[in-house]
């Protein structure tokens, strides 16, 4: 209905009615009043009245401003208002859409300070377990295998795997070779204090796996470490059920090289896959070929001169 300035609106009398009567009775009170418990009525009554007089002058402001067109007004509001929602809606739904087609999730970077990176690690701790076999193409491999001193939920579960099982369990790291090409361009770029850290957090990745592995009770618990020099991708992790996947490159920009995190590694968010889909296929294959001989000369010739993938020799200076 449209409104217009002739017509005074019943709430405005409402309003108006409630207020005056509210201050008439805060100074009755005020003045009358002799009971201990009624000398907070004042105050009660005042505020009332306050409340609705602010009422009242407000919707007059806004009368005043909409006038003869507020029927119109509030129709297009509207109209704005339930595009927007559609949109949010319709965004929200083609994720959960698209995520059920290609049974994958969401979860928040490895090494974000406030997206919850724990959930992410909860998550892939989990998937170990439920497993026999672990796969992870990394660069260092140190956020997934801490010095002992540090909390991690997913060593923790190595260890009770290590130490608690005694179903069969294998884990294979492929890592960058610490004195590799790749780990010393990118030590440069982003840490000039450091250069050399990824070669120490490799490293320190093995001897965090070997402590773990050492303390088995049985020879159940078994790992191989592959170390590349190339250009990685993506950091990703297979078990024979599923697997995790982030994209992974140097990302540099305002921050780099000054910034030793200028690295987008960890720092988006963790794509979760099952067995059985096109992308743990091709991750699987992608994993055989980096770390098994290949029966064919050419492309074993491409694994060891261009990926450079060879058993990581802990006591090698060169890695």
């Amino acid at each position: 209905m449209t409104i217009t300035p002739n017509k005074t609106p019943k709430s405005l009398m409402v309003f108006f009615l409630i207020g005056i009567g509210c201050a008439i009775a805060t100074v009755f009170v005020a003045l009358y009043a002799n009971e201990p418990l009624l000398k907070i009525l004042p105050a009660i009554l005042a505020e009332g009245a306050l409340i609705f007089l602010s009422a009242l002058i407000i919707e007059r402001s806004l009368l005043r401003e909409f006038n003869d067109d507020a029927e119109e007004r509030a129709i297009l509001l509207a109209k704005k208002v339930d595009s927007t929602i559609n949109d949010f809606f319709r965004k929200e739904f083609d994720i959960l859409k698209y995520g059920q087609e290609y049974s994958v999730s969401i979860y928040p970077p490895r090494r974000s300070s406030s997206r919850n990176p724990n959930k992410s690690y909860s998550v892939i701790a989990e998937a170990i377990k439920r497993s026999r076999t672990v796969r992870l193409f990394c660069t260092s491999g140190i956020d997934m295998f801490p010095s002992p001193n540090t909390p991690s939920v997913v060593t923790e579960e190595l260890r009770i795997k290590a130490h608690q099982s005694d179903n069969p369990f294998t884990i294979t790291v492929l890592s960058s070779e610490p004195a590799s090409n790749y780990a010393n361009v990118r030590g440069i770029l982003e840490n000039k204090i450091n250069p050399n850290y990824i070669s120490d957090e490799v490293r320190s990745s093995y001897r965090s796996l070997l402590q773990i592995a050492s303390g088995a009770r049985n020879d159940c618990f078994k790992f191989d470490w592959y170390t590349y020099d190339f250009i990685p991708q993506a950091w990703f992790l297979l078990t024979e059920t599923e697997g995790f996947i982030e994209t992974y490159h140097f990302g540099l920009g305002r921050r780099a090289p000054n910034d030793p995190f200028s690295c987008i590694g960890g720092r988006v968010p963790i794509m979760q896959f099952y067995s059985g889909s096109g992308l743990w296929q091709a991750l699987d294959e992608y994993y055989k070929f980096l770390i098994e001989p290949n029966s064919d000369v050419s492309m074993e010739q491409v694994r060891q001169e261009f990926f450079k993938i060879k058993p990581f020799n802990p006591n090698s200076p060169m890695g």
